[in-house]
């Protein structure tokens, strides 16, 4: 069975090339900064940043055994702010997109531990793969609809009070998922 790849960000996205993966950084590695913003936009775009974050959903057999590999990052190349906005309090947005992606990618592996490292004739014979597909759907949906509510009730990071509920929110909500 060969390793089937899947990318969903913001927009959906089908990579293979190890040469795009070798440049998205995972979470947890460091927080964002403005340089990790590669992307060059013009200024006609009423939006001041993007953050171009997504989960790989990787499944592999080795050894009979199917293996799920479920890890989130940021897209340096789809990335964007423009260099008159680069104010940290737009970066602390930005960065808090990137954590809501983190948290669904921890979601996703809660939902789908059932399914990881089970002996190939049973994952095929109870359509794990099929089921596994589905969760990662659903919670893409999902983080879709909480990265747009994240915006528009921070007017994107401009209201402070809200910016600083969301801030707490994701970050007790990661520490729960923490495991």
């Amino acid at each position: 069975m060969t390793a089937i790849k899947y990318f969903f960000s913001l927009l959906i996205t089908v990579c293979a090339t190890a040469e795009i993966q070798a440049q998205n950084i995972p979470w947890g590695e460091n927080k964002l900064t403005w340089s990790d913003f590669k992307k060059h936009i013009e200024n006609g775009n009423p939006h001041h940043a993007f953050t171009y974050s997504g989960i790989n959903f990787e499944m592999k057999v080795i050894n009979d055994t199917v293996i799920i590999i479920l890890e989130s990052y940021f897209d340096p190349s789809q990335s964007w702010v423009h260099t008159d906005h680069q104010v940290d309090n737009l970066l602390h947005h930005e960065q808090l997109h990137f954590d809501i992606t983190e948290l669904f990618c921890r979601k996703m592996r809660k939902e789908m531990a059932p399914f990881m490292n089970q002996h190939i004739s049973v994952f095929v014979e109870k359509q794990m793969d099929k089921k596994s597909k589905e969760i990662f759907s659903r919670l893409f949906n999902e983080q879709s609809s909480i990265q747009q509510q994240y915006d528009v009730e921070t007017r994107h990071g401009i209201e402070e009070t809200e910016q600083e509920k969301w801030k707490s929110k994701i970050s007790r909500l990661l520490n729960e998922l923490d495991s």
